[in-house]
């Protein structure tokens, strides 16, 4: 029946599967692309914080299985989520180390392309996110050249009263009403950056998310890389990137620090090996700026 609709792009088989469901929904992957090959099945998987138990197994034995299971050849997307945002003002700066398993297992696997669920609601355990939270959270999947996005969630699952799990807090209610005008419009632009980006990002894929400060489960930045933050005060991430097509060659500069908004900040940068200058690229105009 849906395969010969022109607005079904794909088929959604399960959230979140244990690690011995794997199998079956291996199976079922393969079924679904043999009967519509033109579309592709889709599986968001479960964060790492699930525990072993649950996965049969740590976070990248459990993606490495899947895609086993179901052949990279029926993935577009491998996919999961993680909601760092949770009460009591507490960040959950693990969510880096999945990202990590989900780069390093989509490389692997023929540079699969990744996908997320960003956090822009609020229930049971969790906290409405600020806009630079939200930024925060977007810009770490995409330095981890993640390929597509879907906010958890734009409209608010429960009702006033809450309901489910608990939701109480979103970006737009179930009535239509937007509570809080300034966060939507905030909201609102950065999607519009992010879209800004997609023609370098799309094209490019992650061999490397250096972090200058050492971390559980992430790279750290070899001290001869040619660009180095300024200071150890300093928290980033170096995202290094090598293009599908052509020989643009980009890097990604991420702030991951969550305690302050802004920050100024120096880089110092080796341009007598490989590299002989810099442009930055602008995403609202599309254009390159020289950078001294």
């Amino acid at each position: 029946y849906a395969k010969g609709k022109f607005r079904c792009i794909g088929y959604h088989l399960i959230d979140e599967p244990g690690g011995a469901a794997l199998p079956r929904v291996g199976e079922f992957c393969r079924a679904y692309r043999e009967a519509d090959p033109k579309r592709y099945p889709f599986v968001n998987l479960f964060p790492s914080y699930v525990g072993t138990a649950v996965m049969e197994g740590d976070y990248y034995q459990y993606c490495t299985r899947f895609v086993k299971e179901a052949g990279e050849e029926n993935i577009e997307y491998l996919s999961h989520d993680y909601y760092p945002f949770r009460d009591g003002g507490v960040v959950l700066t693990d969510i880096f180390a999945d990202m990590e398993v989900l780069r390093k297992v989509a490389y692997e696997n023929g540079k699969l392309k990744t996908h997320a669920f960003p956090q822009s609601t609020a229930w049971n355990g969790t906290r409405m996110p600020t806009v630079n939270e939200m930024r925060w959270n977007v810009y770490g999947y995409l330095a981890y050249g993640f390929k597509a996005l879907s906010w958890f969630n734009l409209v608010c699952p429960g009702s006033s009263d809450t309901e489910g799990e608990g939701f109480r807090d979103s970006l737009i209610y179930r009535d239509g009403t937007i509570r809080d005008p300034e966060l939507f419009a905030a909201f609102s632009e950065l999607n519009w950056e992010v879209r800004g980006l997609s023609s370098i990002l799309m094209n490019q894929d992650v061999v490397h998310a250096y972090h200058n400060q050492s971390a559980n489960g992430v790279e750290t930045l070899p001290e001869d890389y040619f660009i180095q933050p300024d200071g150890r005060r300093m928290e980033f991430i170096v995202s290094v990137m090598e293009p599908k097509e052509g020989e643009d060659r980009y890097i990604m500069l991420f702030n991951k620090n969550t305690r302050r908004n802004t920050m100024e900040c120096k880089f110092n940068v080796d341009l007598t090996g490989e590299v002989k200058w810099l442009e930055y690229f602008d995403p609202f105009t599309g254009e390159y700026i020289p950078v001294e």
